[in-house]
């Protein structure tokens, strides 16, 4: 027995790769908000010897509470399902991008941190954005859902 394949009209709602979309935001509540918590705690209790490092810290903090904010933002445009919602996501993924690599070039010129693997944070974020952007601009469901 053969099953028809989905039109591309039937494609709409918060199902198939959505799903993930959703709880990759709902999830990224907490981990923000405890990496707000860290730079708090950070910027409180430590003796940055490097400028340099104190600047990256604060702005990573500053960073984060914003980044709380647009979540909280995608998160009710999401659910409502309104049209902002595909290109607010993708300026997030470009801003996350774009943090992320200014951050690694920063703390190569910081002799406290000795990091092993540069730019892992860069890597993952450039593929994040590859990834989610292309599915945001090519998805039958994305088009057929975000229309309010």
């Amino acid at each position: 027995m053969k099953t028809q394949p989905k039109q591309k009209e039937d494609l709409k709602g918060l199902g198939g790769w959505l799903i993930l979309v959703g709880v990759g935001l709902i999830l990224a509540l907490p981990y923000k908000l405890d990496a707000v918590q860290v730079g708090f705690h950070a910027i409180r209790g430590y003796e940055f010897k490097s400028l340099l490092l104190k600047y990256v810290v604060y702005g990573e903090f500053i960073f984060n509470i914003g980044l709380i904010g647009l979540n909280v933002y995608l998160l009710y445009l999401f659910f409502t399902k309104k049209k902002a919602f595909v290109k607010t996501w993708i300026f997030l993924l470009q801003i996350s991008l774009v943090f992320a690599v200014l951050i690694d070039l920063l703390l190569l010129f910081v002799e406290e941190i000795n990091t092993e693997t540069p730019f892992v944070n860069s890597a993952s974020a450039l593929l994040a954005f590859i990834i989610w952007s292309t599915y945001a601009k090519k998805s039958w469901r994305v088009q057929n859902t975000f229309i309010n």
